[in-house]
């Protein structure tokens, strides 16, 4: 039987990212190569400092590189615009920030919409889509709570909700397990697999926590903004953990 490769989702070719200029100069990423394909889990994983957050921000269209090329869902990043940067982010990227970036005027369930209303989607199947995420995150219940009246573990489970409700082709998080026990990491971790990976999308992790190294299928190194190992993990056939292994969240608040 004959197999083919898929085609790389993203493709990264000598991306260099430079701080500043002159004697103060930082350069985070020293000509990263990379190919990350349809239907896979990618963690990204190194010591503080040496390019992971870079990395992934390029490759969501937040940053430019200062030298090299990113092509993501089938766009060559390095010929957009900010404006068209701004929609490819919108259609085709879910991001997972560290620091959550909710809007605090809004309610949970008004920030898990947001790339739902910025895509014009119709109100009604918009609803349903985010109370079903609610749901699924253990926060059915708390559509109406401002991001204040959250703890910090529910507040980054409403922004992997909102990463993930408009069903982008990428997922970029930033330690989206930092604030949460280990089963509500392992509960979010099997929703990312779910929406992302499962429906032959790409989802790239920078994480320290070692707990969620069981739902990788990949694990990049990164050290000083260089590529230094890349280790495949053999996996079930479909790529997901079995069932039974899936807890359903608890509705009570999460440190």
């Amino acid at each position: 039987m004959i197999t083919t490769t898929p085609i790389p989702l993203v493709t990264c070719r000598g991306v260099t990212r430079t701080y500043g200029s002159g004697e103060g100069a930082t350069t985070a990423l020293r000509g990263v190569d990379l190919d990350v394909l349809p239907g896979e889990l990618t963690l990204l994983v190194g010591p503080s400092g040496c390019g992971k957050t870079t990395l992934i921000s390029i490759i969501a269209g937040i940053l430019k590189p200062t030298a090299g090329s990113v092509k993501a869902a089938d766009q060559n990043l390095g010929f957009m615009t900010e404006r068209s940067l701004a929609a490819f982010r919108a259609q085709h990227v879910g991001i997972v920030f560290q620091q959550f970036n909710l809007i605090p005027t809004l309610t949970a369930a008004e920030n898990v919409a947001v790339p739902l209303t910025i895509n014009r989607r119709p109100p009604k199947p918009s609803r349903t889509a985010v109370q079903h995420l609610l749901n699924e995150i253990g926060l059915g219940d708390r559509g109406g709570a401002f991001p204040s009246q959250l703890s910090g573990g529910q507040q980054q489970r409403l922004s992997i909700a909102r990463a993930i409700v408009h069903q982008p082709r990428i997922v970029v998080c930033d330690e989206p397990t930092s604030a949460l026990d280990q089963q509500t990491g392992r509960n979010v971790m099997q929703l990312l697999r779910a929406h992302a990976v499962q429906q032959n999308r790409a989802l790239l992790v920078v994480t320290h926590d070692q707990r969620i190294f069981e739902f990788a299928d990949r694990v990049v190194h990164l050290e000083d903004g260089r590529v230094t190992g890349d280790e495949r993990i053999q996996r079930t056939p479909a790529g997901s953990l079995p069932q039974s292994e899936y807890v359903a969240p608890s509705q009570s608040p999460c440190p």
